[in-house]
C-alpha cells in the first residue's frame, strides 16, 4: 500500500466456504495486513458494506468475520456498514471487526451480528480488541450491535480482553450505541459487564452513559442497517474530516450515532428525543432536527433518558404549538 490509501465503496457479500470438516477454517469480507510499514500513514477504509459471509464448519476455531485489521500501523476506519450471521447457522466465531495490532480510529461504523446459532460456544462480538501489545484505538459514533442468539457463547457489542489493554477513556470512546440481547454486552480483561456503567467504570471512563447508550435499534433488514430508530437521532458527536455517511449525504448539525444518517422529510409532528439535554428549544432534541411552531404537533414518546422542561428564554418558556401528546 502507499501513504494515504483508501479502500471505498466496496460491496463484499454472499462468501462461503463450505468445507464442513471442522477445521480452521476462515472466511473474511476485508484484511489489511501489510508485511511492511515504510510509507504508509493512515490507510482509510470507508463506506464499505459486507454482509452475508459463512462457513459450513463447525470447529472451535472456525471464524467469520468482517474486516481484520492487523500490519501494526494505524488505520482509519470510517462509515462502514458490516452484519453478520444471519446465513451463518453453524457454531463459529464471529467478529464484526477484529483488531488484532496496530491502532484504529473508527467513526461511525454500524455493525451487527445477528442470527442464530445451532450450537457450541464460540463467541459474536461486534468490535473484538484481539490484540497483544497494547495498541490504541479510538470509538466515536459507533453503533455496536448484537442480537444473535442460540449456542453457549458470549454476544458482545465490544471486547477488550488481550494483552496491555491501552488507555479508553472519554477522549477515546465515547458518543456510541452498545448492545447485546445475551446477558453481557461487553468485556474488558477477563471480566464481563452488563450495564454501561459498569463497563465505563471498569474500562478507565469511556462511553460513559452521559454520552454513550445502550438500546434496542429497528434496522431495514438484516442486512441493510439503514436505519431511522429514535435511539440513535442526534446523539453522535461531529468529526473533523468525516462529514459525510454511508451514503455520501452530507451529516447536518445534528448528527446520528451510526454510519446512516437520517434524511428528514417535511411534516408537521414532532418527536421528542432528548438526544442533547432537556431544553424545548434545543433543535437536536426533536425528531426533525428543529423546534415546533405554533402549527405543529408534538409528541413525547415513553422511556426517555430526557424529558422536555420549559424554561426562561426564547422558544423554551411560554410556547405555543397547535397538538401535544404524551404517550405512556
Amino acid at each position: 500500500g502507499n501513504n494515504g490509501a483508501e479502500y471505498t465503496g466496496n460491496i463484499i457479500s454472499n462468501l462461503s466456504n463450505t468445507n464442513s470438516s471442522g477445521g480452521a477454517v476462515k472466511v473474511y469480507g476485508m484484511i489489511y495486513a501489510p508485511t511492511a510499514t515504510v510509507n504508509l500513514t493512515y490507510p482509510k477504509f470507508e463506506r464499505n458494506w459486507i454482509y452475508n459471509l459463512s462457513t459450513q464448519s463447525n470447529g472451535t476455531t472456525t471464524v467469520v468475520g468482517g474486516m481484520l485489521i492487523s500490519g501494526g500501523i494505524n488505520i482509519n476506519l470510517y462509515n462502514n456498514m458490516i452484519s453478520l450471521g444471519s446465513t451463518q447457522t453453524q457454531n463459529a466465531i464471529l467478529n464484526g471487526i477484529e483488531q488484532t495490532s496496530g491502532g484504529v480510529t473508527a467513526y461511525f461504523n454500524s455493525v451487527r451480528m445477528t442470527g442464530t446459532a445451532s450450537g457450541g460456544a464460540s463467541d459474536a462480538i461486534a468490535y473484538n480488541y484481539n490484540v497483544a501489545s497494547g495498541s490504541a484505538f479510538t470509538l466515536r459514533n459507533n453503533l455496536l450491535y448484537n442480537d444473535r442468539t442460540g449456542g453457549t457463547g458470549q454476544k458482545f457489542a465490544l471486547r477488550m480482553s488481550m494483552g496491555a489493554i491501552p488507555a479508553y477513556d472519554a477522549t477515546r470512546g465515547s458518543h456510541n450505541l452498545l448492545y447485546s440481547a445475551g446477558a453481557n454486552f461487553a468485556q474488558f480483561g477477563a471480566i464481563n459487564y452488563n450495564t454501561l456503567a459498569g463497563w465505563s467504570g471498569a474500562c478507565g471512563g469511556g462511553d460513559p452513559a452521559t454520552t454513550s447508550k445502550t438500546a434496542q435499534v429497528a434496522f431495514t433488514t438484516a442486512t441493510d442497517l439503514h436505519t431511522s430508530d429514535l435511539d440513535v437521532r442526534n446523539c453522535g458527536i461531529a468529526i473533523a474530516g468525516v462529514t459525510n455517511d454511508f451514503d455520501n449525504t452530507v451529516r447536518p448539525a445534528c448528527i446520528d450515532i451510526g454510519c446512516d444518517e437520517t434524511v428528514v422529510v417535511p411534516g408537521t409532528t414532532y418527536t421528542w428525543v432528548g438526544a442533547i439535554d432537556d431544553r424545548w428549544c434545543e433543535p437536536c432534541n426533536w425528531d426533525r432536527e428543529s423546534v415546533p411552531g405554533a402549527t405543529d404537533n408534538a409528541v413525547i414518546p415513553p422511556s426517555k433518558v430526557r424529558y422536555p422542561v420549559l424554561q426562561t428564554g426564547t422558544g423554551c418558556g411560554n410556547v405555543t404549538i397547535n397538538d401535544f401528546t404524551v404517550q405512556f
